[in-house]
């Protein structure tokens, strides 16, 4: 299930977060509200697909004598339908070195194969992202056919 996909962390955060500016401020309970999102007890009220993303580096704790490392363990029952966890990657030097992810997913909804092929999607979505990061999100090509043409030899 894990899977590493690697662009240019600073072009893809950037992107991103000019993308993201507007919506900011907007209090998730207004959104819940204006939404108003029908309830059923055989699935989550809201959440299905969560994105985690952890900017800059995780540092591990500091224990006297001992050596940390943080580790993604598996579980044995998916949270949510879907989890993208997306993290920075840095170098020895502390220089950006891309984004890693992990793709967590309900079993029972999704194969391997159909989780691979997310995960390669994404990671085409993201590189045609940071090649163009000025790029307004409307005007980006859709569809896997679109997004290869206009993402080169990636």
């Amino acid at each position: 299930m894990p899977n590493s996909t690697r662009a240019s962390s600073s072009s893809v955060k950037d992107a991103v977060a000019q993308r993201t500016k507007a919506t900011v401020d907007l209090p998730f309970d207004r959104v819940v509200e204006v939404v108003n999102p029908p309830r059923s007890a055989a699935y989550g009220p809201l959440v299905q697909v969560l994105l985690a993303f952890q900017a800059g580096p995780v540092e591990p704790p500091e224990l006297t004598g001992l050596r940390a490392e943080a580790e993604i363990l598996p579980l044995k029952v998916a949270k949510f339908d879907l989890t993208w966890e997306l993290t920075e990657a840095f170098d020895g030097d502390g220089a950006p070195a891309g984004v890693t992810g992990h793709l967590e997913y309900a079993e029972d909804l999704f194969d391997r194969e159909t989780a691979r092929a997310l995960v390669d999607e994404l990671g085409l979505i993201l590189r045609v992202i940071a090649g163009e990061p000025d790029r307004p999100i409307h005007d980006l090509p859709c569809g896997r056919t679109a997004f290869a043409e206009n993402s080169g030899d990636l």
